[in-house]
């Protein structure tokens, strides 16, 4: 009798039995490290790194919301309403760290990916990232919240 060895349908290396597991939603069998501790809630069972990134891609799943508006002092213009979004921390498969996806609504087109070191810091990050994005337009633009007032300290 021969034994077939595991092997990880993403790197295509041997695996134990105990370096083996599988994801619930595509079902490859892989090396446990692409599998984080994360769980599909529906099933309680782990889901393969690939799979949450494909699951976050499809479905923008915000933890943060801001609504602003942006008024450009050159124009005699309505207040434009914009909303900063920033999405649940998801891990990218490399040890702790993790990304979240940030779009600022009204000024993105896409939402692009800000990276920390773990879930807390791809948070702060990519609040400072949506911060810094404000901070850079143009001085003819002001950020305000709803109802008027400025949004940054101006002494």
């Amino acid at each position: 009798m021969t034994i077939v060895p595991f092997r990880c349908a993403k790197t295509g290396s041997e695996l134990s039995p105990e370096e083996a597991g599988h994801c619930a939603l595509c079902e490859r069998l892989l090396d446990r490290r692409f599998l984080p501790q994360r769980v599909y809630p529906a099933q309680r069972k782990p889901v393969c790194v690939d799979c949450i990134q494909a699951v976050a891609d499809r479905m923008f799943a915000t933890i943060i919301k801001r609504d602003l508006w942006l008024v450009d002092a050159a124009s005699a213009a309505r207040p434009k309403d914009i909303r900063i979004e920033i999405g649940f921390p998801r891990p990218t498969g490399s040890d702790e760290e993790a990304a979240c996806s940030v779009l600022i609504r009204g000024l993105m087109s896409d939402a692009i990916d800000i990276h920390g070191s773990d879930s807390l810091s791809a948070m702060q990050c990519a609040m400072k990232f949506a911060e810094s994005e404000l901070e850079a337009l143009p001085e003819t633009m002001a950020v305000q919240w709803p109802g008027g007032e400025a949004y940054f300290y101006q002494p």
